[in-house]
């Protein structure tokens, strides 16, 4: 996730530094420590940047925790929210799993996530016993899924009770999230080869994009702009954090009006595509004879 602050945030001094994130992550690395010995988690990996030392202000802290017991769950979540608070750094709290429903394949991990969490760092990084080694991965999502994912994705940009900020960030990460569920999707169904090495880098994204077919020209290209506007903000911030940038509140609310809208669009054509998607493999399949 990269988080998008508002303006009071960014000129009232309260933007985590890198280190700020870092030292949460530390801090959470205890308290998780101690759930271990008190045997109510059996343990706990974190992943992405944080994993590996590279997080920036926008950094959240991504961890998949394991719990001995579905009773402990809310109790460790509790842990991590309070934690959250006081720190104001932002901590994944969605892969808080009990053990005996990891390994059923009771949890919202998919094929590409678990992936993902498999390529940080072990060392540092995991803390009691690894949670991937007791998780049982079943691939039984199907396109109604996928299409499911894709409504509620468009139904949450097109929120407008929503806040500002959490409608710009939902908007500029809608490229990367959607765009590697379908990716990951088409390799499952056997779109894609399953030999492609995905990550979360949005170039990457967009070249597996673009060698599926699967887009609409329209769609490729609100990918791009909403790449491009990412950058700007990104850039926008960084200027603000070293004082050099009057104008954040400017260009924070000119994205607010611009980036959701094409946000939409975007999804709006993975859904097209993938409904035309759909009706082509339905058609390709044998005939049978009457």
């Amino acid at each position: 996730m990269a988080r998008v602050f508002t303006p009071g945030e960014v000129y009232g001094g309260l933007v985590p530094t890198p280190g700020d994130v870092l030292a949460t992550k530390h801090l959470l690395s205890r308290y998780l420590e101690r759930l271990v010995i008190g045997s109510q988690i059996y343990g706990a990996r974190f992943f992405g940047s944080t994993a590996f030392g590279t997080p920036t202000s926008r950094s959240d802290i991504d961890v998949y925790i394991q719990t001995t017991d579905h009773s402990c769950d809310d109790f460790v979540r509790a842990i991590v929210q309070g934690l959250e608070i006081s720190t104001r750094v932002p901590i994944e709290n969605g892969l808080i799993v009990a053990q005996q429903h990891a390994r059923c394949g009771w949890h919202s991990l998919d094929r590409g996530l678990y992936q993902h969490i498999s390529r940080a760092p072990k060392a540092g990084n995991i803390i009691g016993e690894d949670p991937l080694s007791s998780t049982l991965l079943v691939d039984d999502k199907n396109d109604h899924d996928f299409m499911a994912y894709v409504s509620h994705k468009r139904k949450n940009l097109n929120d407008s009770g929503r806040p500002k900020e959490l409608r710009l960030q939902r908007a500029l990460e809608a490229p990367v999230n959607v765009g590697r569920r379908l990716v990951e999707h088409l390799i499952r169904v056997g779109e894609l080869s399953p030999g492609i090495i995905l990550n979360d880098r949005k170039q990457t994204v967009l070249r597996c994009l673009q060698d599926s077919g699967i887009l609409p020209r329209n769609s490729l290209e609100s990918f791009n702009i909403l790449l491009e506007l990412d950058i700007l903000y990104d850039e926008t911030l960084r200027r603000a954090l070293r004082g050099g940038c009057v104008d954040y509140a400017q260009v924070f609310y000119e994205l607010c009006d611009e980036a959701p809208s094409l946000a939409v669009e975007f999804v709006n054509g993975i859904a097209q595509g993938f409904c035309e998607n759909i009706e082509g493999r339905v058609w390709s399949l044998p005939q049978t004879k009457r």
